[in-house]
């Protein structure tokens, strides 16, 4: 693990390589609605939500019990979702109220120069205070309140980029804070 800055931890092969191809091609056989993009009618993109059953059929909480975050497995889901991007799709930034946030990029592979980075803002939302680079079997656990968007995958990109979040509500109130060994 490393700590990209305060209430931001990132983990690289998160996931044993078996259930990270499990869990995407699960993501890859979901429905997914074409959706609003986060505030702009007029902006469009892909998204599926996958339900509890989704995540018992996979058996998401019982590998995160194997994982760094298992402290966190058994937390109240409060949404999921999956954000399915291609080429020019924008994002905004945003934040999660009152939860931790669970970013997973299931990809098997990812080439730099396809872009996609997740971008995290300082407290004013001008700076950014770190980037993420789209790492496949990364996963990123955040503060909700940590301001962040992503950056378009390049043109350069052969299919789309699929992430997959998980919103957990805090269990002890609203200053919780992220805890890990």
């Amino acid at each position: 693990m490393k700590t990209a800055i305060e209430g931001i931890a990132v983990f690289d092969d998160f996931f044993s390589e078996a259930f990270r191809a499990k869990l995407e091609t699960s993501l890859y056989e979901m429905q997914y609605d074409i959706a609003n993009c986060d505030r702009h009618d007029t902006q469009k993109y892909c998204n599926g939500e996958p339900s509890e059953d989704f995540i018992e059929r996979v058996g998401l909480r019982e590998e995160l019990e194997k994982t760094p975050l298992a402290p966190y497995a058994h937390y109240e889901i409060m949404s999921t979702g999956t954000n399915v991007d291609t080429p020019g799709l924008p994002h905004y930034c945003h934040i999660h109220t009152g939860q931790f946030v669970f970013l997973y990029y299931p990809a098997k592979t990812w080439r730099h120069e396809w872009g996609g980075e997740t971008l995290f803002y300082g407290r004013d939302g001008r700076e950014i205070v770190y980037a993420s680079p789209y790492t496949p079997n990364r996963c990123i656990f955040f503060e909700g309140m940590t301001s962040h968007t992503i950056r378009s995958p390049t043109t350069l990109v052969p299919f789309p980029r699929v992430t997959f979040g998980i919103f957990f509500q805090k269990k002890h109130g609203f200053f919780e804070k992220l805890e890990l060994p």
